[in-house]
């Protein structure tokens, strides 16, 4: 399969992490949000270099569900 666009991140960091409520009586899933900075970021579209990022205040968040451990 052809990748059609792609992004290149530089300097990647966690800022934050939020572990939501956590009960360990229940086996609940538990809700992770992660907060991901990034100095320089690059849109690539079709090989080609679309978007070159500079220093800037950037970022993503990215949560994730899962089941608890037992």
């Amino acid at each position: 399969a052809e990748v059609l666009d792609s992004w290149q991140l530089a300097g990647c960091y966690i800022q934050n992490v939020n572990y939501g409520e956590n009960n360990y009586a229940t086996s609940d899933p538990l809700q992770i949000t992660i907060a991901i900075k990034y100095d320089n970021a690059n849109h690539v579209i079709l090989g080609t270099e679309a978007l070159v990022g500079g220093a800037g205040d950037n970022g993503i968040e990215i949560t994730s569900a899962g089941v608890a451990p037992e």
